[in-house]
């Protein structure tokens, strides 16, 4: 399962959302930041300890030529365990804007698609970024896309704007515009979640909702140290709600396995089928023709008697043919045609 998160504009909460979907996911998760601006994780909720070099920039160095099954081993290579969640990733992105260059996000979808047994939750940034490098075959490709919403009247009015240019992704796509879904993150002075509802039904309807509770986005963002009842906070808690919602909706979204047709009773062509050998006694007996015991030997064969001059043996002798008289000259000198 491959779920892209995006944001309309900057500064919306997506990547927060995105860490706190994944801590709370049902299933085993994986958090990939896909963000062309560069990845926050590392410098926030990872308190910028030393990873290596290990994130998409290696794993794209890795991907060429490999296969379907090798995709998936390189992928593994440069994702860490978060601690403390249980069976919960993090694959760190870029540290850099100008090395999206580098990114070959086609490439990036057959990764991610590779992984096993494991949802991946792509935070892939804001929709409105420089169009070259935008990392729009991920949300194109994305089993659901989930857009970051702020119920403010500039966020509901940018999530418009972005939920266009989505819907005409996911068509271009054939992936269906029902994969675009909305989801609300709280904040202070907001409108009602039921009014930016209304507002979004034919855009990207919305599906859920995160509380606004700013000290625990203040831990996930490395700000303040987890408590001991983080896991019972209002954003977990809300988190953990809209976890099973967006799975559930992906789950009724895949098409049913196709059937295989019955095999019919009777050969489509009789024609080409063998006839059953019958039994020996079924068999007709086979008809017997006379053999002869002896051959009798060829008569001899007489040499004919030579002929003889101007005869042929058993025939009338030849007459010899007289010669015409020869003409005088008054007769030679008469004109043809003449009688």
């Amino acid at each position: 399962m491959l779920i892209a998160v995006v944001s309309p504009k900057t500064s919306t909460g997506a990547t927060t959302a995105a860490l706190a979907l994944t801590l709370a996911w049902p299933q085993p998760a994986m958090l990939a930041e896909l963000d062309p601006r560069g990845g926050d994780i590392l410098w926030g909720y990872g308190q910028g300890q030393n990873i290596g070099a290990a994130g998409l920039l290696r794993l794209q160095l890795q991907l060429s030529g490999r296969t379907q099954q090798s995709m998936s081993t390189a992928l593994w290579k440069e994702v860490i365990e978060l601690p403390g969640a249980g069976q919960r990733w993090w694959m760190p992105g870029l540290t850099e804007p100008r090395q999206v260059g580098s990114v070959d996000w086609l490439a990036m979808v057959r990764a991610l698609r590779s992984v096993d047994r494991v949802d991946v939750l792509a935070d892939c940034g804001s929709v409105f970024g420089d169009p070259v490098h935008l990392p729009r075959p991920i949300w194109s490709a994305a089993d659901l896309v989930v857009l970051a919403v702020r119920p403010t009247l500039q966020g509901v009015h940018a999530a418009q704007n972005a939920a266009g240019m989505l819907r005409g992704d996911l068509i271009a796509g054939g992936m269906g515009v029902e994969r675009l879904v909305s989801v609300v993150i709280g904040c202070a002075r907001a409108y009602p979640t039921k009014k930016v509802a209304e507002v979004l039904a034919e855009h990207a309807p919305v599906v859920g909702e995160l509380p606004y509770d700013p000290d625990s986005a203040d831990v996930l963002g490395g700000l303040k140290d987890q408590p001991k009842r983080f896991a019972r906070s209002a954003l977990m808690k809300g988190a953990i709600d809209l976890g099973q919602q967006l799975g559930s909706r992906v789950m009724q979204m895949q098409p049913p396995r196709p059937v295989a047709p019955a095999r019919p009773a009777f050969s489509p062509r009789p024609e080409l089928r063998r006839p059953p050998v019958p039994e020996a006694s079924q068999q007709p007996a086979m008809q017997q023709f006379p053999v002869a015991t002896s051959v009798a030997a060829p008569s001899p064969v007489r040499p004919r008697p030579a002929a003889q001059r101007g005869h042929t043996i058993d025939a009338a002798p030849i007459t010899p043919i007289a010669r015409p008289p020869k003409l005088s000259a008054s007769e030679s000198s008469r004109p043809k045609g003449e009688i």
